[in-house]
């Protein structure tokens, strides 16, 4: 199985959430991974950004341990870069615009990673969005959680285990 990896889903296993176990297990079975490089800049600035809020109530070396767990993921993961490719696609399917910027380009990312399998390298993504995981299913592609436990305010929660996977800036 081919996964494309959203923010929501790598910051799950990442921040602690009610889904990372669940994430962790998915992580596991994936043939190969896949993502826009956007993911690491999603994910960095999110752990940083999670840090300054509460720096006060966490430990001293968390942001460097949250790092450091984000690189050793990252090596797990093939990165994409956005292209004039990414850019057709999103021209192509105006149902991309159904969904914020860094979504749609993430989407696009996926659609094209499905056209280069063959009928056994299914390509799913792997998700907490409601949005992300709705507009999926509309453009045909597989979703992993199959049962949605979504992230349903992307700007609330804690750095320690009740946090969004993704934040408002994300």
């Amino acid at each position: 199985m081919l996964q494309y990896l959203d923010s929501s889903f790598f910051l799950s296993m990442i921040l602690g959430d009610a889904n990372t176990t669940q994430a962790r297990e998915i992580w596991i079975q994936a043939g190969h991974r896949f993502s826009s490089l956007l993911l690491k800049v999603e994910t960095l600035t999110v752990v940083r950004r999670v840090f300054a809020r509460h720096q006060a109530t966490l430990p001293e070396n968390w942001r460097e341990t949250k790092e450091g767990e984000l690189r050793n993921l990252w090596e797990s993961v093939h990165f994409r870069n956005l292209d004039q490719d990414i850019f057709n696609i999103l021209d192509t399917h105006a149902s991309l615009s159904k969904c914020r910027s860094l979504d749609a380009i993430h989407l696009a990312t996926a659609l094209e990673l499905s056209q280069l399998g063959g009928p056994e390298d299914t390509l799913v993504v792997c998700s907490y969005d409601k949005n992300m995981i709705r507009l999926a299913r509309e453009l045909g592609l597989g979703v992993l959680p199959a049962r949605e436990r979504t992230i349903q305010d992307r700007g609330s929660g804690s750095a320690t285990g009740a946090g969004p996977a993704r934040s408002k800036g994300a």
